[in-house]
């Protein structure tokens, strides 16, 4: 279910992590605040549940080559670690991070 982070939920959470498998989790994008301020690290849902979208990717550009699918899937541990890294050293949310991250790649500007 999406939204399930939210400014009501999110001070009874019992977690020091949330590593998302649902799409969508913060009900509003400050909830990335929330967490950050409850001492919650947050994994955003669209780095850590990339794999699928890849592999559509390459399914869908004709050229399928598993061993290019593998490659590129490797690199989703590598991105959060520096999505993780940067939120750490700006005291930043790493959902903030992210969406800065995503926007430069399609920029072209990684």
């Amino acid at each position: 279910m999406g939204a399930v982070l939210n400014a009501g939920t999110i001070p009874r959470l019992q977690s020091r992590v949330v590593v998302g498998a649902a799409n969508n989790q913060l009900a509003r994008p400050e909830d990335d605040h929330r967490l950050l301020d409850a001492g919650v690290l947050y994994a955003p849902d669209y780095v850590v549940n990339a794999g699928g979208i890849i592999d559509i990717h390459y399914h869908r550009s004709g050229d399928y080559d598993p061993g290019a699918v593998r490659a590129h899937l490797a690199t989703i541990p590598e991105t959060l670690a520096r999505i993780l890294d940067t939120a750490r050293a700006e005291d930043r949310p790493t959902g903030e991070v992210a969406d800065a991250l995503a926007r430069a790649v399609i920029a072209g500007e990684r």
